[in-house]
């Protein structure tokens, strides 16, 4: 029920891709992320947010990206408002409801409502960006160890491959998916990232 990923009218080209490498880690990196959204959906997931300023995450807003009947989403100004609406979301409806954020200062936004959502054991799924691991302690922006903003509230800490998701074989996607969903409505349910 996923797309390949959008360029010109909806449809990757793919010989156009082969030819561009920026295009070829651009499809990959969407092919991805579709795939954990997908495995997402496949444990119940129904909604998510994103941040409206989050450039980077713009891709589930593309047309053909996904079908919205099957995961719903809303957008939010900035990140800490974007994490209570998805906590209120979850609290409504006893399910996970995903945030999907950029990397760095963007995460640390998160922790309000990853505090709310640990306290009052609501199930909340925090979708982070990251840098790459060449990009870390170089003094390039938006490096902070973000891995420690959430970890004393989380109930488990999920991580794709430091070469990035596009990486990883789908199934191991699917896998994280369903980790991530476990944890996330265990016992006592509460944030992951």
């Amino acid at each position: 029920s996923w797309a390949g990923g959008v360029v010109d009218g909806g449809v990757i080209d793919p010989d156009r891709t082969s030819q561009n490498p920026c295009l070829t880690t651009a499809r990959a990196n969407l092919q991805a992320a579709l795939t954990l959204l997908e495995g997402l959906r496949q444990q119940g997931m129904t909604r998510l947010v994103l941040v409206q300023v989050a450039a980077p995450v713009h891709w589930l807003l593309l047309p053909g990206c996904w079908q919205p009947e099957v995961i719903w989403h809303d957008t939010a100004i900035d990140e800490r408002s974007a994490a209570f609406l998805a906590l209120g979301m979850a609290t409504a409806r006893g399910r996970a409801v995903a945030v999907v954020t950029t990397s760095g200062t963007a995460v640390a936004n998160l922790l309000p409502a990853a505090v709310e959502a640990d306290r009052s054991s609501q199930p909340l799924l925090l979708l982070t960006a990251d840098r790459p691991a060449r990009l870390k302690n170089c003094g390039a922006n938006q490096t902070v160890n973000q891995e420690q903003f959430l970890q004393p509230v989380c109930r488990w800490l999920g991580h794709g491959a430091p070469e990035g998701l596009a990486s990883q074989p789908p199934q191991e996607l699917l896998d994280l998916a369903n980790e991530a969903w476990r944890h996330c409505h265990g016992r006592p349910p509460g944030p992951v990232q």
